[in-house]
């Protein structure tokens, strides 16, 4: 048996059996180096894909590490924002409860120990806060806290200078009851009869009547002087002094401390006097000054 093969160029091309039969053997010879080659270049491809897709999980694997990251630290930011709120919150309680107590406002007006009214019916286009937001609300919230800090303490100061103030600045009248005797200014002495100067104010009551402190503070003197008799001398702080004479028993000693009202004697007429009487002062910065301008408070 014979093939013959046809060609423009060079004729009849004549393949015996045996020719055709190795032919053939080599062909099956070469399908396996084929097939090897087909899948060498598949499985090329497949790996070249898996490097690609283990590439992409590496990427997406760093880049959710690096949002779990950005996620403690603002996490870790808001904890430490929300510690220093808390923190001021509490100075703020604290500050508001002696603003509360100086000033004499009630608990039931503003009710600080209660939760804080507020409501309304929910809108319709409410919207969730995102995160940007959030923080910034957060930084306004912490800059109006510290603005109200600072207001509070200024209030608080005032407030307690000024009960400070009503402590140490004379007020009020020196015994109960009784009448002024003797005015401050000028006089006629009662015993040389002369035109004179009188540095305060005479009380007249009834001997033994509690002579009481017109304002807080030391005794910075408590016994005998000429002219005053058993006398008593109270320093109040800011220049403030006021002098109480003519006792007759003595309620303290140097270097007490009396809280204003408080009796430190009683009405005599001990030293130069016509008869039982308190002769209060008032002295500013070394000078004396009218006490008639400082009893305005009730007696």
């Amino acid at each position: 048996m014979q093939l013959i093969f046809y060609s423009n160029k060079h004729g009849v091309i004549r393949i015996g059996r045996k020719s055709l039969i190795g032919l053939m053997f080599a062909a099956a010879a070469a399908l396996p180096l084929l097939a090897g080659l087909g899948f060498s270049v598949a499985d090329r491809n497949a790996g070249q894909q898996t490097d690609t897709v283990n590439a992409e999980m590496v990427t997406d694997r760093a880049r959710l590490e690096m949002v779990q990251r950005e996620a403690r630290l603002h996490l870790d930011a808001l904890a430490t924002r929300l510690g220093t709120m808390q923190a001021r919150l509490a100075r703020l309680d604290a500050v508001s409860t002696q603003v509360m107590q100086s000033s004499g406002l009630g608990e039931i007006e503003f009710g600080f120990s209660s939760e804080i009214g507020q409501g309304g019916p929910e809108s319709v286009e409410s919207q969730p806060l995102e995160l940007p937001d959030f923080m910034q609300e957060l930084e306004s919230l912490t800059q109006r806290l510290a603005l109200r800090e600072t207001q509070f303490s200024a209030l608080d100061h005032l407030l307690m200078n000024r009960a400070l103030r009503a402590e140490i600045e004379p007020s009020g009248h020196p015994i109960e009851g009784g009448w002024i005797s003797s005015p401050f200014g000028q006089r006629t002495d009662p015993f040389s009869g002369r035109r004179t100067r009188h540095t305060g104010l005479d009380f007249a009551n009834q001997p033994g009547t509690p002579i009481l402190a017109t304002a807080t503070g030391f005794v910075r003197f408590a016994g005998r002087r000429s002219g005053y008799g058993n006398m008593v001398e109270l320093d109040h702080g800011d220049g403030y002094r006021t002098i109480y004479g003519h006792n007759d028993e003595l309620l303290v000693h140097i270097g007490d401390f009396v809280k204003k009202g408080f009796p430190i004697a009683t009405l005599g007429s001990t030293g130069r006097s016509t008869g039982p009487h308190l002769h209060y002062e008032v002295l500013r910065n070394g000078q004396p000054i009218d006490p008639k301008n400082f009893l305005h408070a009730s007696r």
